[in-house]
């Protein structure tokens, strides 16, 4: 895969990188999969949490909300 916007890659990563010994001390991680033109982040649970039934809440309203709020380009987070 070839993320075309690679500086609202890297701030995105940046940010997931804050938040990602959360999901990593469980034995979980999250991704970046795809920016798409329009700005939209489409996002992957890898390892524990891809098969957590909490995934979803923490997605929506820890995940998406933090990534919105800090990059006002987005025009959404979307999980895979």
């Amino acid at each position: 895969m070839k993320i075309k916007n690679e500086l609202l890659f890297n701030k995105i990563n940046e940010l997931l990188n804050k938040i990602r010994p959360h999901f990593q001390i469980d034995g979980g991680n999250i991704e970046i999969s795809d920016i798409t033109h329009d700005n939209i982040v489409k996002l992957k649970w890898t390892g524990s949490c891809a098969k957590c039934e909490r995934s979803e809440t923490t997605f929506k309203y820890s995940v998406r909300e933090y990534l919105l709020e800090e990059v006002p380009e987005l025009k959404d987070v979307i999980e895979l």
